[in-house]
């Protein structure tokens, strides 16, 4: 019997383990305009996962490049509720070729005074004659 314990113990350890690892990083997202595929992000992830209020979320995308291109900037559209709320332009550089990976990434911060709802964010990669190469969005609920 002590034996069994020991092991549903360690079990439930294991376990808890997994679902630390889970809140801290997880995949996340969805493409939001699939016309945009000049970019196409195979991979996004958040950590932490799921945000809180005061904390600074990482968002990162792996893609694949379908077009040779030239980044300029990753511009992140944030909504509460579906309403427009925050616009922020990231500088980005560098050329690709078709069949490259592109890896982008931006931080954002929660703030305290963040009300409770429902959050999205829209992360948008510009080449340097303005086009926007894709769209990947992310949503979560505070």
């Amino acid at each position: 019997m002590k034996s069994f314990l020991v092991i549903v113990g360690v079990l439930a350890f294991a376990n808890a383990g997994t679902f630390v690892e889970n809140k801290l990083r997880a995949e996340v997202g969805q493409n939001c305009d699939p016309s945009l595929n000049i970019y196409h992000i195979n991979k996004a992830t958040a950590d932490p996962w799921p945000p809180a209020k005061n904390e600074d979320i990482k968002i990162s995308g792996t893609g694949t490049i379908n077009q040779d291109v030239a980044f300029a900037s990753l511009e992140v559209f944030a909504k509460y509720q579906g309403f427009d709320f925050d616009h922020k332009s990231v500088p980005q550089s560098g050329s690709y070729k078709v069949g490259d990976t592109a890896v982008i990434s931006t931080t954002l911060n929660v703030p305290s005074i963040s009300p409770p709802g429902h959050y999205s964010v829209q992360l948008k990669v510009k080449d340097t004659a303005g086009n926007y190469l894709n769209c990947w969005e992310v949503q979560f609920d505070l």
